[in-house]
């Protein structure tokens, strides 16, 4: 997360759905321990990245250029 955020470095498919906010996928995606740390993640998201950095496909690549 941290090498996407600082770097836009694109993470993989777990991370780029949950940065995608693709709950689905990202269930799919996970496993056991991401799986368990999902809300984590999501509270990680909202209290210390920039809103603009994730919540679709879209602002992930943006980000990334």
């Amino acid at each position: 997360m941290a090498c996407y955020v600082v770097l836009g470095v694109l993470p993989g498919s777990f991370l780029r759905a949950v940065l995608s906010n693709d709950l689905i996928e990202a269930g799919r995606m996970a496993d056991d321990e991401n799986r368990r740390c999902l809300i984590d993640y999501v509270m990680f998201l909202i209290n210390y990245v920039p809103s603009d950095c994730y919540g679709s496909p879209e602002a992930m690549r943006a980000w990334a250029k």
